[in-house]
């Protein structure tokens, strides 16, 4: 049995490969293009700031490729503050059969959101993450305003049950 299962492994590896590539049966790619802004290497400042007033500085780094033959953006963060470092991977792409924008991240804390984004004109993405672990529901609001070519404006403000707990803003630009 393991032999049969075996034997048919080449045969669907080539029919992926074949729809992977081909338009004319996989249909054309999603209109992924409208992340294509996010492609390069960037690095900036920012901070987090909490309701009680205060706040810590952080720094990011984000490299970010396009993906899947053109139908996503992929991109590799990493935040870091006061003895906290977050890794992060993120993966931009357009639901085809519905323009729905989705931005996924997957983070080392542990942390997972498929955001629903939509752009607001050519320059701002606005990006809404809700999710309820152990009856607690958590809202992350988030905007990536294109502010030129090589400066990127993000902002996120994330609620617990309603009531704000955290507040994340940074200014990141292109190196290469």
């Amino acid at each position: 049995m393991l032999k049969l299962c075996l034997a048919y492994i080449p045969a669907v590896f080539a029919a992926v490969f074949i729809i992977g590539v081909n338009p004319a049966i996989a249909g054309d790619a999603p209109p992924a293009s409208a992340f294509f802004p996010f492609v390069g290497h960037w690095s900036g400042k920012g901070q987090f700031s909490f309701p009680d007033g205060s706040s810590a500085p952080l720094t990011m780094t984000m490299a970010c490729r396009k993906a899947a033959n053109g139908a996503a953006v992929a991109c590799d963060l990493t935040v870091r503050s006061k003895g906290f470092i977050l890794d992060e991977t993120d993966l931009f792409a357009i639901d085809p059969a519905t323009g729905q924008g989705h931005w996924i991240a997957v983070g080392s804390d542990g942390g997972y959101c498929d955001y629903a984004a939509v752009w607001s004109g050519p320059a701002t993405l606005t990006s809404t993450c809700r999710e309820t672990k152990a009856g607690e529901t958590t809202e992350t609001l988030s905007t990536s305003h294109i502010v030129d070519a090589r400066h990127l404006a993000l902002a996120s403000t994330i609620t617990h049950d309603g009531q704000e707990s955290s507040r994340f803003e940074a200014d990141i630009y292109k190196r290469r």
